[in-house]
């Protein structure tokens, strides 16, 4: 069996060699660069803007503004569009609704040249005073769009009803998408059809938005991602350089490369919404919930009218109440979209409910685990429907005997090693897990090599592994005998990576035209008088190592290469198509629960997380070596969310002042400890293949259990994240 196994990735020799080639890297004929120009204003209007220095430059092809550029359709849809579709399109029109949002796009023959001819540009505005942030106008009720609330029970009866309450109110500062591949696209337009290389998380959401915005059918348009650097969330979506690198080819006539720059990432891709975080919770003494009320106030943006999905969307899940108000609130702001960024919804809204835990067990003088296995939920809370599986009570079980949570001294400051103070927090992690609608082609070839075909993504994630594995098992051939090919829009269809779904959707799907592809052979094979299986029942042959034999009987068999061979076939090809059910009477979540302990420098402010231990159940883990390469790297990015992250904005003009890695602190390695990471395995029945993922679970629950140890180390609570020195300095001396 290949699923279970730790296996090497299959596309590492090439990542590590740098045969491997990411969008930017791409060689393509007669190429050509185009540099895009940002407005300087984040509201107000284009006055006019003087191209003729720059269109007059060495090698520069065209100059695109609002005055020339091809006209676009709106792309509707929040996950086919970004800042390109819903009510606004880049270069349409002369209004600015963001800063940096594009102006001009500079086509040159060298990317140095358009660089050059791109600070010729001389842009007039008409500036209007912009909403920088949520409390700009957190008072201006027709400024806030209400999302639907949810409602359990009654709330404030659940609260009068309680012994303690905690009434408290978290801050989230806005972060940007930072991944070491800048956002890349290549696009060649030619009579009757489009071909764009593009860094995506989504090569068919890339397709479906190119051909609506330029009036394309979408099989005009095809979408390669053959290697992708980073995604988390960022390139998941329809973004304008994807727009307007498409515009210059239409424009030139000529093959187009747009790579943007690090400092217009903070432009380009999305972000982490500002939110403010209300939350109160009642409980009796013994700790048993009765009430949970969570109201969030939540950045969007200024054009957008369909509020964004909501950061509440987990409050209602993990713990069991009677009574449960959940009111999301979305104020519209001058800046670019938010977008999922790894943990997308979770990973926010469970900071604030995970740390009003903590602070509620110091008020009863319970113990922060306890409280949380008192509180356990045996059902869905919103639906009442039955897990499909649930191993989280394992999870805290195996985290706190891994960690050593017995040893906790529960004392605030308590804990020190020399000067500096320890402290120790765990909190709860979850995740909805789906799969979504695919298909997959397999191809057995005569030598006994297999193709599997699927227009998925691997985002840095492991997925072409996962999908040799999943065949090879499905096929019964050695994994080193399967080649993927994926990232590509001509290959049977697949969603976009995001959510955690698609270790779930490629299993259910590859399996599905592994059986499909198994099953025709040996029925090829039962049918063919030539065969040692001719006239067997095709229920009792079975594969292994490419041997079709009686199951019974393995003397009595041959091999796929021999029977292929013998009745002149070069291949045998079966498709597979996953349909998700419908309506399900079973919530499906993956569970997990994080360990932390941090040193807190008290003269400098400084928090370093020394150890930390997470446990993941997330059904059937098909490949345990990349799942803990994912939880190290989601683990990071919780460190990032609560500690150094954190997209400084200057008020008055509403614009991002570290848009770079030079201001924009993303965790490095001597920040990150070693991380224990390990797994609860669970017999799901009820999903395909018993699969589960865990992509953004393994970054759901990092940010609260760090914040929750802080507090421990140093006796204060700061309800504004990221932590930074500066909070910290006048709470620990």
């Amino acid at each position: 069996m290949s699923v279970g196994q730790p296996i090497a990735r299959v596309e590492g020799r090439a990542k590590v060699t740098g045969a491997a080639r990411y969008t930017a890297d791409l060689a393509q004929q007669g190429l050509v660069h185009a540099v895009a120009v940002g407005a300087a204003i984040a509201r107000g209007r284009v006055r006019s803007i003087d191209s003729s220095a720059a269109e007059s430059a060495e090698g520069v092809l065209a100059v695109l503004t609002h005055r020339n550029a091809p006209r676009t359709h709106p792309v509707p849809g929040r996950e086919v569009s970004g800042p390109a579709g819903d009510t606004i399109g880049i270069l349409q029109d002369e209004r600015i609704h963001y800063a940096e949002q594009p102006v001009a796009v500079v086509v040159a023959d060298t990317a140095e040249r358009a660089r050059h001819a791109a600070t010729l540009l001389r842009v007039s505005y008409a500036a209007e005073q912009p909403v920088a942030t949520l409390y700009d106008r957190i008072g201006d009720a027709f400024a806030s769009r209400y999302a639907p609330p949810l409602s359990i029970g009654d709330v404030e009866t659940g609260l009068a009803e309680a012994d303690i309450q905690v009434d408290r109110t978290y801050h989230l500062q806005a972060q940007h998408q930072h991944p070491m591949e800048l956002i890349a696209t290549t696009a060649h337009w030619a009579p009757g059809e489009v071909t764009v290389h593009a860094s995506t998380q989504s090569v068919g959401v890339l397709r479906n938005g190119v051909a609506l915005a330029f009036g394309l059918r979408p099989e005009q348009v095809r979408v390669v991602c053959a290697f992708l650097g980073g995604g988390f969330g960022g390139k998941a979506s329809l973004w304008w350089p994807t727009i307007t690198a498409v515009m210059a080819a239409q424009v030139t006539g000529r093959t187009t490369r747009l790579v943007v720059t690090r400092a217009q990432m903070i432009a380009a891709s999305g972000h982490r919404a500002r939110s403010r975080q209300h939350i109160r919770l009642g409980a009796r003494h013994d700790g048993t919930l009765t009430a949970i009320d969570y109201g969030t106030i939540t950045e969007t943006s200024a054009w957008y009218d369909t509020p964004p999905p909501s950061i509440t969307s987990a409050t209602t899940i993990p713990y069991r109440s009677p009574n449960i108000r959940v009111v999301p609130r979305f104020v519209q702001v001058n800046t670019q979209s938010p977008t999922p960024m790894r943990s997308p919804h979770e990973g926010q809204g469970l900071i604030a409910l995970e740390a009003a835990m903590d602070e509620l067990a110091e008020e009863l003088g319970l113990d922060p685990l306890e409280i949380r296995r008192r509180n356990f939920a045996d059902r869905e809370p919103a639906t009442g429907k039955p897990w499909s599986s649930n191993g989280l009570l394992a999870c805290y079980d195996l985290g706190a005997r891994r960690f050593g949570w017995a040893q906790r001294d529960p004392r605030p400051r308590s804990m020190r090693d020399g000067r500096y103070l320890v402290g120790w927090g765990m909190s709860t992690a979850l995740r909805f897990a789906a799969s979504r609608a695919a298909a997959a082609r397999a191809v057995l070839h005569a030598d006994g090599t297999a193709l599997v075909q699927m227009g998925t993504q691997d985002i840095g994630t492991g997925t072409a592994t996962i999908l040799c594995q999943v065949a090879a098992d499905a096929l019964g051939l050695p994994i080193d005998r399967i080649r993927p090919e994926i990232g590509d829009t001509d290959l049977p269809p697949a969603p976009p990576s995001i959510g955690s779904l698609t270790a779930q959707t490629v299993s259910a799907t590859v399996t599905l035209a592994g059986n499909a592809l198994r099953d025709k052979v040996i029925h090829l094979a039962i049918n063919d008088p030539r065969s040692p299986l001719s006239g067997a029942d095709p229920h009792t042959v079975t594969v292994d190592h490419g041997y079709l034999h009686l199951r019974d009987n393995p003397q009595r068999g041959e091999t796929y290469s021999r029977l292929l061979r013998r009745n002149q076939l070069q291949s045998v090809d079966a498709l597979g198509e996953h349909t998700p059910p419908g309506l399900d009477p079973y919530a499906h979540y993956a569970f997990g629960a994080d360990f932390a302990e941090v040193r807190v420098d008290p003269d400098l402010g400084t928090v370093r997380v020394t150890r930390y231990v997470k446990v993941i159940e997330a059904g059937r883990i098909i490949n345990p070596r990349t799942a803990r390469s994912q939880i190290i790297g989601g683990v990071t990015f919780g460190i990032g969310q609560a500690l150094t992250e954190v997209s400084e904005i200057d008020r008055t003009h509403a614009r991002i002042t570290n848009a770079g890695l030079w201001g924009y602190h993303v965790p490095v390695n001597a920040d990150v400890p070693d991380i224990d990471a390990c797994f609860v395995e669970v017999d799901d029945p009820h999903l395909p293949q018993g699969v589960k993922g865990l992509g953004e679970l393994c970054t759901i629950g990092a940010a609260p259990a760090i914040v929750n140890a802080v507090s421990h180390a140093t006796g204060h609570r700061i309800r504004e994240l990221p932590i930074t020195p500066d909070k910290l300095l006048t709470k620990t001396t």
